[in-house]
């Protein structure tokens, strides 16, 4: 007895620490936020309290971080954000991208380790949807509403710009940005109401008061959503609501599998794209970018990968980079381009094709890992956070078809918390099960190293080879990156 009394406050002790380091996993990257979003040279000493803090989780909990499947992935990542800073051509404009990027690395860990159990699982989803309130909110007072329909820009006169000067939007943001943000929340919160949301550690008042705050998020989402006139981020909820009807109905699947098929046909018959080039030496230039604009930045964008294939020109530089070596003809060098309107080639541009295959690989790690939870769960709420939340990152990823939010972007600080949600439900999920890894960390980190060099051999005389390469082989590195299940379930799939 004396000797279990002696012994007890050391567990006691450890348990505190650790969940003092879950605490402040989530509060440190809070406090950091003001400065990493909008950052200066002479506040970047703070960064160093990154490593300080996984001292710290070294020291208390015997880790770095949780181990989660993005990990791996997103050190990749990292590395590539490392040698763009040798790339650029100014450090302090590309700082803000960045620094960016840091803070939503360092708030993904954060998250993941807080959230070890159901309830702190919950306390991230709601501040995910607070965070989604805060964005309609600022989008109200500072988006500079475009006009593209007569009726919903009459509606939005109603909310002028009023918030102003913000470094990176001194005019206002910009509603297509605005809009491809909301499409990261909208389906999960339907997918949580359909026929009740089924909390059954919480009492009957509070579900009742979660449902009607669902309710309510609702509608200013959808409002915003309406008011930023992105046929982009339109079509990237149908999209959505598509890719859901298809996991529910068998018939849907095959609708949409002969619709593309027809739709591929047409376009090699009819050859759509021609009509768009001709259209592009009649085009104006303008801060509106057209589609047929779009095709003269991508394929602008194409050079500039051709020729930083490795490195990548710097974060943030192309708006810049691409009046100088890569002019445009349907677009005046006084337009701002911000990004090049997709994606996977704003990241190829930013951190080279090695950092554009880590950032596919962490698109379709996420993707595996919400498929997983959807297909074995037996708790009828993962399943319904799995569906809900893969609808919003499959429509954040069409709407990045044809328009971006780059790495370090402000409103990107959603999609890391969207990734740090995907990795924390996975665990919770998989913390009972007995899982197999598909392949070693040290194996996905050399099948990164060849699977860039082999894209980057073919760039220079078949630069859509290369893409194409580097494209799936970030597909293949996320499936190697998520275990699979080692036993067979013993559970009814629901």
């Amino acid at each position: 007895m004396l000797k279990s009394e002696a012994t007890a406050p050391f567990p006691i002790r450890k348990l505190r620490l650790s969940a003092l380091a879950g605490w402040l996993a989530v509060i440190l990257p809070l406090l950091l936020a003001p400065l990493l979003l909008f950052p200066r040279p002479h506040w970047m000493w703070v960064a160093l309290l990154i490593p300080a803090f996984w001292i710290f989780n070294l020291a208390t909990i015997r880790r770095v971080f949780a181990p989660t499947p993005l990990n791996i992935l997103l050190l990749s990542l990292l590395i590539m954000v490392g040698v763009s800073l040798w790339a650029t051509f100014d450090i302090p404009f590309s700082l803000g991208k960045v620094a960016g990027t840091l803070l939503g690395f360092f708030l993904f860990l954060g998250l993941v380790q807080f959230a070890e159990n159901e309830f702190r699982l919950g306390l991230v989803i709601g501040g995910f949807f607070l965070g989604g309130l805060m964005l309609v909110g600022i989008a109200l007072v500072g988006t500079g509403w475009s006009d593209k329909f007569a009726v919903i820009g009459r509606l939005a006169t109603y909310f002028p710009v009023r918030l102003r000067g913000i470094p990176g939007a001194e005019e206002g943001f910009n509603p297509n940005a605005v809009g491809g943000s909301i499409t990261l929340f909208l389906p999960l919160i339907p997918a949580l109401l359909w026929r009740g949301v089924h909390l059954e550690s919480v009492g009957k008042n509070l579900r009742r008061m979660i449902r009607i705050g669902l309710w309510i998020l609702l509608v200013p989402l959808s409002g915003v959503l309406l008011l930023s006139q992105s046929r982009g981020a339109w079509l990237a909820i149908s999209a959505a609501v598509v890719l859901v009807a298809s996991v529910r109905f068998r018939w849907v699947r095959w609708t949409v599998m002969a619709a593309i098929l027809i739709a591929l046909i047409l376009g090699l018959v009819y050859q759509p794209w021609n009509h768009l080039m001709a259209e592009q030496q009649s085009i104006t230039s303008g801060a509106e970018i057209s589609l047929a604009a779009r095709l003269e930045i991508w394929s602008r964008a194409i050079y500039g990968i051709q020729d930083f294939p490795f490195t990548g020109m710097g974060m943030n530089t192309f708006r810049k980079v691409v009046h100088v070596l890569y002019p445009l003809f349907t677009i005046s060098p006084d337009v701002d381009i911000a990004s090049a309107h997709n994606n996977i080639l704003q990241t190829a541009l930013d951190l080279g094709i090695p950092g554009m295959i880590a950032y596919v690989g962490v698109w379709s790690a996420a993707a595996w890992m919400l498929a997983w939870v959807f297909r074995h769960s037996g708790n009828q709420l993962h399943r319904r956070i799995a569906i809900g939340l893969g609808a919003g990152l499959f429509a954040q990823f069409v709407y990045g078809i044809n328009d971006a939010i780059p790495l370090g972007a402000k409103v990107g600080i959603f999609w890391w918390v969207a990734l740090a949600i995907t990795a924390a439900l996975f665990r919770l999920e998989t913390a009972d099960k007995s899982m197999r890894p598909r392949a070693p960390a040290w194996e996905i980190l050399l099948m990164w190293i060849l699977l860039s060099l082999v894209a980057i051999s073919f760039v220079g005389n078949h630069p859509y080879a290369a893409l194409a390469i580097g494209v799936l082989g970030g597909v293949y590195l996320g499936y190697l990156s998520v275990p699979s299940l080692g036993e067979p379930l013993d559970h009814k799939e629901t």
